[in-house]
């Protein structure tokens, strides 16, 4: 008699606020995926979207069976949400990913292939391609360098089809990633008390490295990123959780107190020349980002005289777990 094939789960974890439009794009290339579609759950969580949003979600797809659909009152921001749908997720990976990005259809069924013949990975992304220019890399994962307080999308700017090999070994990915559930488990889910937006990915990313798992980007899969038009340098919102968390970041990531205080040092500049940037691209704006990037210093060196560093908290036995 023969062995019935395991077919793993997949939970796909959706956060959205305001943009009805490009969450149905996203739900309906999933919907369309050529992996096993019965083994495919959608949880839609909305971010307290204005208007009639939320009514279109629920319209359009409230009677499929495989979508759950969460509402928050009030805006949680998206470290938190993704946290409010990992909680109704029951899959054997979860694959978190925006709404404004486009999936290919076997680009989920590539993942789950990976992660089940490399059991040293605890997370694995697609190869992140601009939306506009389908062929040329958004990121192939994030290189950090902890000293200078700074990351870099791999292989950005890069055509696809010349990207060779099964994996791109990164630090961190954004945008969209699957994690075993056995690892979500064990870390707890996003840090949003820290990193409510900015640096949530990278923070969930580093904690599953410091687990003994790896990290890593499959060339094969592939999505499509939309990206935001508009402000080259921007928002002030942007601007603020920027500076903000890149020092709270850099503080629990670095890895002896000569590297933590070197990034302290080198962020109120990164991010003053950022500011000086702005202000030659957009001078209208200038007074709101220039204020935006103070406040964001400000209260990232507040919040990081409180930050225990996780190579102590690994030191002193304490779990590097995020609890509610």
């Amino acid at each position: 008699m023969s062995e019935t094939k395991h077919i793993p789960r997949v939970s796909c974890v959706i956060p959205t606020h305001n943009r009805f439009e490009k969450l149905s794009r996203l739900v309906e290339s999933i919907l369309k995926s050529s992996y096993a579609p019965d083994h495919i759950e959608l949880i839609i969580i909305d971010d307290a979207s204005e208007g009639s949003i939320l009514q279109k979600i629920v319209e359009r797809y409230g009677q499929n069976p495989t979508i759950k659909i969460l509402h928050n009152e009030t805006n949680q921001m998206v470290a938190k949400t993704r946290n409010i749908g990992l909680r109704h997720a029951k899959a054997d990976y979860i694959f978190f990913v925006d709404d404004d990005v486009i999936v290919a259809p076997d680009a989920i069924g590539k993942l789950v292939d990976f992660m089940g013949k490399n059991s040293d990975f605890g997370i694995a992304g697609p190869l992140i391609c601009a939306h506009d220019d389908p062929e040329k890399i958004w990121a192939a994962g994030v290189r950090l360098n902890l000293w200078a307080v700074y990351s870099t999308f791999i292989f950005k700017g890069k055509d696809r089809r010349e990207i060779e090999g099964d994996v791109i070994l990164c630090d961190g990915m954004p945008t969209a990633f699957m994690a075993r559930r056995s690892v979500v488990k064990k870390q707890g889910g996003f840090n949003y008390r820290y990193f409510p937006i900015a640096y949530e990915e990278l923070d969930f990313c580093y904690r599953s490295r410091l687990l003994g798992y790896q990290v890593g980007v499959v060339p094969s899969s592939i999505v499509w990123h939309d990206l935001p038009r508009g402000d080259k340098f921007g928002t002030p919102e942007s601007l603020y959780y920027g500076a903000k968390n890149s020092i709270i970041a850099f503080q629990l990531w670095s890895q002896n107190p000569f590297q933590s205080f070197t990034s302290k040092m080198i962020t109120p500049v990164l991010y003053s020349s950022y500011f000086l940037l702005k202000i030659f691209f957009n001078r209208k704006k200038f007074i709101a980002a220039g204020k935006a990037v103070i406040r964001g210093c400000w209260d990232g060196f507040s919040a990081a005289r409180g930050v225990i560093p996780y190579r102590v908290m690994k030191r002193r036995g304490k779990s590097l777990a995020f609890r509610e």
